[in-house]
């Protein structure tokens, strides 16, 4: 059986046309254990995904058996992105492996400044681009978001905000943890107007019990669906299972509202 058709076989439509678009030099990204050269800056690769749960207690199910560390993150209502960098050369690609670039021209040209005035040499930095209202402090649903960047590209205004880092400084980073990507991710790139790491904290499922940690996290979902944000991701921290990994679904939760339980 030919190699395309055994992987075909484990995904369903949706997720092999998904696949199947994948940049071939990325491919092995995920398939071997090999070290991410430095030529495939500029390449997109197979995005992370997370997936839904039914109920609350599904967390406890996927992640207690690990070692019970996770990160609750914000799960931004905007526009996933993976940015490449590299000496002063600045590239954005969605989810589905297309340029940004000219959708994004005003935020990648003032995140390109940053980073080289930061001292970064290259990275690959995964993030969500939102839509930002500066005058009224106020950030934009993401049916706005899509409305303003078609619209009028060069007069958009908005933010990023970074969750993951993959390269660093002639570095690759895609066989590290997560705790150990998000760590230089927090040291390499500070806040600004524009730019800021995604908010989050970490948790330990088997510090405290069960009741305790859905209440913290129905906490936190509910602030956050008040400030407008889409919902919280769940993300396991264990060192060998949330290395980076572009096809599995495993290592992110989605808790949004329609679909867990608020207690």
């Amino acid at each position: 059986m030919p190699c395309s058709t055994k992987w075909k076989q484990m995904f369903s439509g949706s997720e092999w046309n998904s696949i199947n678009k994948i940049p071939l030099k990325s491919v092995f990204l995920f398939s071997f254990n090999n070290p991410m050269p430095n030529y495939l800056l500029g390449t997109p690769l197979a995005p992370m995904k997370g997936r839904a749960i039914d109920e609350m207690s599904d967390i406890f199910n996927l992640f207690k058996k690990y070692d019970g560390q996770v990160l609750y993150e914000i799960k931004y209502d905007g526009e996933r992105a993976q940015i490449h960098y590299n000496e002063g050369e600045i590239s954005s690609f969605s989810r589905s492996f297309e340029s940004q670039n000219e959708k994004y021209i005003n935020l990648l040209t003032e995140l390109k400044g940053h980073l080289k005035s930061s001292g970064i040499k290259n990275c690959i930095i995964d993030c969500e681009i939102v839509g930002f209202d500066y005058t009224k402090s106020q950030m934009l649903s993401f049916q706005e978001l899509m409305t303003k960047k078609e619209k009028a590209p060069q007069l958009f205004e908005g933010k990023i905000y970074f969750f993951d880092l993959y390269y660093l400084n002639d570095q690759s980073l895609i066989h590290e943890p997560l705790p150990t990507r998000r760590n230089k991710l927090l040291s390499a790139f500070k806040p600004t107007v524009y730019f800021s790491p995604a908010e989050g904290f970490e948790h330990d499922l088997k510090a405290v019990s069960q009741e305790e940690t859905l209440l913290q996290l129905n906490d936190f979902l509910s602030e956050a669906l008040q400030q407008g944000y889409e919902g919280v991701f769940v993300k396991v921290m264990d060192k060998t299972l949330s290395i980076y990994n572009g096809i599995s679904r495993v290592q992110w939760i989605k808790v949004l509202f329609l679909n867990c339980f608020l207690i």
